[in-house]
């Protein structure tokens, strides 16, 4: 315990810190909640032919678009600045993220899929940008050790939940 208490003592930036954890954990969040429900959206989505096969990609896009976007967000990160870039990439993730609650229609819900997927990316590499900005070489292994074993850690929670 005495280790932990150490270890805490010697965060600098805490409320910076604790801040790129949870927006880092954004990402996994709205990948992670959707796969307990395919089955029912399958079910809720049974006279599109293709249910299916739409349904996974549309858990799996926001992935995809991370994927290819992430290696290009950091150009936008560093032409737009950080904290106003975050900020818009959070205010689109949760009016993307909260879309589809309002449609029926599967092929615009995988877009706003896509659409998040694109904010997470921004997310994502702000996120990791400004770890470097704010620490040095130890407080930033600190925080990045930090934000993997958080990541992990409230996945199994999202996932009960």
């Amino acid at each position: 315990m005495r280790f932990l208490k150490d270890f805490y003592q010697s965060l600098t930036l805490k409320s910076q810190g604790f801040t790129m954890i949870i927006a880092g954990f954004l990402p996994v969040f709205a990948i992670i909640a959707m796969f307990p429900i395919v089955a029912t959206l399958i079910g809720h989505f049974k006279d599109d032919p293709d249910a299916a096969i739409k349904v996974p990609a549309m858990v799996t896009a926001p992935g995809y678009a991370i994927a290819l976007l992430a290696p290009f967000a950091g150009f936008a990160v560093d032409r737009f600045g950080r904290r106003r870039l975050l900020l818009v990439c959070t205010f689109f993730y949760g009016i993307v993220g909260a879309a589809p609650f309002l449609m029926e229609n599967l092929d615009q819900i995988i877009a706003t899929r896509i659409l998040l997927g694109v904010c997470e990316a921004g997310i994502l590499t702000i996120v990791n940008t400004l770890i470097a900005d704010y620490w040095d070489d130890n407080g930033r292994r600190n925080w990045l050790m930090l934000q993997g074993v958080v990541g992990p850690t409230l996945q199994p929670l999202v996932f009960i939940l």
